[in-house]
């Protein structure tokens, strides 16, 4: 059974404040890769015009700094996005990301750009979304040593960058779908609409519960 413990304190007029704004980006975002925008789009896909376009880069300075190192850095990044628009299945999204062989732009930040262009197939996989799957399917508890594990390096953790593509990509789908039907469900209890877009709702969720629980560990200690 889920550990839906950790979405009793979630506060839905944030997540749905978090996901509107996101979900205007996801807009904004499609809007200039089709009209063939290829610098601003780039430069709001990795959250350097705007953080909201891409936390899991705009949260790590250096990769933000680095992505646009690569040899013709924009069109490539649009290139890889055009080839998330007809996705069915969000399974094909770590093998694109590595075919385009952009240094930098890996799991967490290119499974976040597939979200943005394609919300209702696509999930953000990054250790905010990983965390809420384990709290999720095995408790808060082993979520926790996982994630404490992940922070010092140990290469050996099943938490370690190295396993993301492979081995947390293809479970966050259906655990992420969970978090965001119950989601829906208890935003509703609330009198908050729940965002349309799954993946860009359960991603606004797992953002809000990974900040809360830590928010309430810190106080504790």
């Amino acid at each position: 059974m889920p550990d839906v413990s950790i979405l009793n304190e979630v506060d839905w007029s944030e997540v749905k404040s978090h996901y509107q704004r996101r979900s205007k980006i996801s807009e904004e975002l499609r809007n200039l890769l089709n009209d063939g925008q290829v610098r601003k789009f780039a430069e709001l896909a990795i959250g350097i015009s705007d953080n909201a376009g891409n936390y899991s880069a705009a949260e790590h300075p250096k990769i933000k700094a680095s992505i646009p190192r690569n040899l013709n850095w924009q069109g490539r990044i649009c290139d890889l996005a055009k080839k998330f628009i007809p996705l069915k299945n969000a399974s094909d999204v770590p093998q694109l990301i590595d075919r385009a062989r952009l240094d930098y732009l890996k799991i967490s930040v290119g499974s976040e750009m597939s979200c943005m262009i394609n919300p209702q197939v696509c999930w953000v996989c990054n250790r905010r979304t990983i965390w809420t799957h384990l709290a999720w399917t095995r408790g808060t508890g082993e979520a926790e040593q996982l994630l404490e594990a992940f922070k010092i390096g140990d290469s050996d953790s099943e938490m370690a960058y190295s396993n993301w593509a492979v081995g947390f990509h293809p479970e966050l789908g259906s655990s992420l779908a969970e978090v965001a039907k119950e989601g829906s469900k208890l935003s509703l209890e609330a009198d908050v609409s729940p965002g349309p877009l799954v993946f860009l709702w359960a991603d606004a969720i797992a953002s809000r519960a990974f900040d809360d629980f830590h928010k309430r560990l810190t106080h504790r200690t």
